[in-house]
């Protein structure tokens, strides 16, 4: 019964090799033992020492590891100078413009600020959506459903005045406005 006892605080000892202080005690524990348990006790605590020694090793090579990565990081963050990505002005907005509108319309036509040929205060329309052109359908009463004049309609639209019935069914009529360098070369009559 005795021998099972040493071969099981072997065993466990053993298992607890990586904990120093519990090597500690079973080497102390194991020395008090007769001749045949000194054998036992000196693999025991050779093994023990062993992976001591290795976990002390593996533990220094960590916190050296660890030290060097924190003085790379240091170097890294003190060498890089802060570059701070040039902030370009936000684009106001320019799309489907409507109503008081405050400040100059501005849009943007190959990388260059332009002006808007019409500035506010635009019309409000009763409603902001799309109207289907469909066949015998009339600008004014398109102009009537959204409250907006005619020519603002037509402006909106890009559509010239004199072409204003030759509207194919299908194209969507919107109520708002969007600044487009095309608005320069509009024409309103033939």
């Amino acid at each position: 019964m005795d021998e099972e006892e040493k071969e099981t605080s072997v065993s466990r000892s053993e298992s607890a090799s990586m904990s120093v202080s519990q090597s500690a005690s079973v080497s102390t524990s194991e020395s008090a033992s007769t001749s045949a348990s000194e054998s036992a006790s000196t693999s025991v605590s050779t093994s023990v020492s062993e992976s001591a020694s290795l976990s002390q090793s593996a533990s220094q090579s960590a916190s050296t590891s660890e030290s060097m990565s924190d003085t790379l990081n240091v170097v890294s963050e003190s060498s890089v100078p802060a570059v701070e990505e040039p902030t370009q002005p936000a684009e106001p907005p320019h799309k489907d413009l409507f109503g008081s509108v405050q400040g100059t319309v501005m849009y943007k036509f190959f990388g260059e600020w332009k002006k808007a040929r019409w500035q506010p205060p635009y019309p409000t329309p009763s409603t902001l959506e799309p109207y289907i052109w469909q066949a015998g359908d009339e600008m004014w009463q398109v102009a009537n459903h959204f409250h907006v004049p005619l020519d603002w309609l037509l402006t909106c639209n890009r559509i010239s005045f004199g072409r204003r019935d030759q509207v194919k069914p299908g194209r969507a009529i919107v109520p708002t406005y969007t600044p487009n360098n095309a608005d320069w070369y509009i024409k309103h009559g033939y």
